[in-house]
């Protein structure tokens, strides 16, 4: 920290940061004006607010693969695909002010401000359990877990920790069951111009959907959207129209979805 540099292309003058996130080689950044992406280290930051009903993200998380984003009043959304969509996932988390999160494997946990506690997901956000035995004061500010404990700092100089063997026991990996469903490869080549082939995997079969997104989570175009047998495909992708930079290739099956960048250079 003896030097910084400044990495604001993109976000608004005088705008607050309140969370960061990282994903593979994608940086997630929480703003009082939406939720930002950067894929070159900050270099530039691309608005992802598609689907976000509040724009004051507070806290992100990255959990089972996907990324979660915590917003006052509007509770917790999550994207499967980099930001390009948001779905709110606020079942029993109506209406909160989601102020942290905190990360144990597969396990997702939200803190809540305003007398709202501590909330567990063990299925990405499908359904949250309040875990608030023990807590004195349930106006929860930052959550942290290490191997052992989950810790919550809540309002008033209180610091409480909670073993994690009392909320989490053998939580079965759904990610990786999941993962087993059907395997998408990087394109190739990749960088392409103008045409690159998308390689992909089903175990079973499945209705399947492959789209091409822009940065702001534009879809630009279907690719595939139907009924396919199990077995390897490949699909070719066509840019000609399109202007150069980065793109993103989504493929979705049921309730799993699985997103790579690719990128044209004209």
């Amino acid at each position: 920290g003896a030097n910084w540099t400044a990495v604001n292309n993109g976000i608004p003058y005088n705008t607050f940061v309140t969370s960061f996130a990282v994903k593979d080689g994608y940086i997630f950044a929480g703003t009082e004006r939406g939720a930002f992406l950067t894929t070159d280290n900050g270099a530039h930051w691309t608005v992802i607010i598609y689907g976000l009903k509040d724009m004051d993200v507070k806290a992100l998380a990255v959990c089972g693969g996907d990324v979660f984003a915590g917003t006052p009043y509007g509770g917790v959304f999550r994207t499967t695909d980099n930001g390009a969509h948001w779905t709110n996932v606020n079942n029993n988390l109506e209406k909160t002010w989601v102020s942290s999160f905190a990360v144990s494997g597969n396990n997702l946990f939200a803190g809540v401000d305003g007398d709202g506690g501590v909330f567990l997901t063990t299925d990405k956000g499908t359904n949250w359990t309040a875990v608030n035995n023990g807590l004195i004061n349930t106006s929860v500010q930052t959550l942290a877990v290490n191997d052992s404990y989950i810790f919550a700092g809540v309002y008033g100089n209180v610091l409480r920790r909670r073993p994690l063997s009392e909320l989490i026991t053998s939580v079965k990996n759904n990610l990786n069951s999941l993962l087993n469903y059907f395997v998408l490869k990087q394109n190739y080549p990749n960088p392409f111009n103008p045409t690159t082939t998308i390689s992909y995997s089903l175990t079973k079969s499945c209705f399947v959907q492959l789209k091409i997104y822009d940065m702001l989570g534009k879809e630009v175009a279907t690719l595939v959207n139907k009924e396919q047998q199990r077995g390897n495909y490949k699909v070719e992708f066509n840019g000609p129209k399109l202007t150069s930079g980065i793109y993103f290739y989504t493929l979705r099956s049921g309730n799993f979805s699985k997103t790579k960048k690719l990128v044209l250079l004209k």
